[in-house]
């Protein structure tokens, strides 16, 4: 496994002239993702503005409508713009196939597949958290490369992402968690200018994330070709 500045210095390189495909794609994709923070996002920026009389006051019958929808949508659809976005990244990284916005809904032709695994593996860190946090951030790191799987094989079962990422990640999962760590400071300070940086930041990270995979999947794949020499 190559160092955490080999990956991010290889993402920098394929962002390089890039980065307006990858800052459009990215922001769309996580707008689509995140329809569980819509409302509850808007009640507070909202009632903020309400406490400094910018704004009129309005029924919360509202918001909570807005809140139900938004957590309808995390529910039926996150899965498969999550997929989507695995897809658009795998591409970007590779040139396997033409990276594009038109990636973030080709997880539609799949789409029972990235239901089920979003909450199945959803319901698996729930309940990790629930027992204790720990348990909860290991299952997350055990199932993160389920998508990019799926993303790079659509044809593989649910159990089979979920199997062949938990196999990936032995012996990797306190890796995963340090580059994950490593891209705090850079949220930190893309959020302080009104989150304007973060549009930077979003791809940059998610490019990396992308090459981790990648250099796993490689791990992998050559393991396997030495075992089957002997």
């Amino acid at each position: 496994m190559i160092s955490r500045s080999q990956l991010k210095g290889r993402s920098k390189d394929q962002l390089r002239g890039r980065w307006g495909l990858a800052i459009g794609v990215v922001l769309v994709g996580l707008i689509l993702m995140s329809g569980f923070n819509i409302g509850a996002n808007l009640k507070r920026t909202y009632d903020s503005f309400e406490q400094s009389n910018i704004v009129p006051s309005v029924n919360n019958s509202v918001f909570s409508s807005m809140t139900i929808f938004a957590n309808l949508w995390a529910l039926v659809l996150s899965g498969v713009f999550t997929l989507g976005m695995k897809i658009f990244l795998i591409n970007f990284t590779t040139g396997k196939n033409q990276a594009g916005i038109r990636n973030l809904f080709e997880g539609f032709n799949v789409y029972l597949k990235a239901l089920g695994m979003s909450i199945l593996v959803g319901l698996i860190i729930f309940i990790g958290c629930i027992l204790l946090i720990i348990p909860g951030i290991i299952f997350a790191l055990m199932y993160s490369q389920a998508f990019y799987i799926l993303a790079d094989d659509s044809s593989k079962s649910i159990t089979d992402c979920m199997t062949e990422s938990r196999e990936m990640m032995v012996g990797h999962k306190a890796e995963l968690f340090v580059l994950y760590l490593s891209f705090i400071g850079w949220f930190i300070l893309g959020s302080i200018p009104f989150g304007i940086g973060l549009l930077w930041v979003n791809p940059y990270a998610e490019v990396t994330y992308t090459n981790y995979y990648l250099e796993l999947k490689n791990e992998k794949y050559s393991s396997e070709s030495s075992g089957n020499q002997y």
